[in-house]
């Protein structure tokens, strides 16, 4: 079990969500049921989850780490450079 702390906003939409569940379902749910089906739509609905956060995800043709304008020169490279960009190095 973990505990989690709800601000009073936060915990009154969580007794509405409860609320709603159990008037849909005609029986009780408990606000830990509650809770995993409110993440269980939000995990299948990534996008819209996003959307609504107001972080909606960047198109690729929009994110600068996929602009092929954009050009790094590292010099020469072998695999144990490239192993030490990519992994770390000690």
């Amino acid at each position: 079990m973990t505990t989690v702390r709800l601000s009073r906003a936060q915990k009154r939409k969580l007794r509405e969500a409860t609320s709603f569940l159990t008037t849909q379902r005609g029986r009780r749910v408990t606000q830990g049921e509650a809770v995993e089906d409110a993440l269980d739509f939000a995990l299948q609905n990534k996008l819209q989850w996003m959307e609504m956060a107001g972080r909606a995800l960047v198109p690729l043709s929009q994110d600068p780490l996929f602009d092929p304008r954009i050009t790094i020169d590292m010099g020469k490279t072998n695999s144990a450079k490239l192993d030490e960009l990519i992994y770390g190095g000690d």
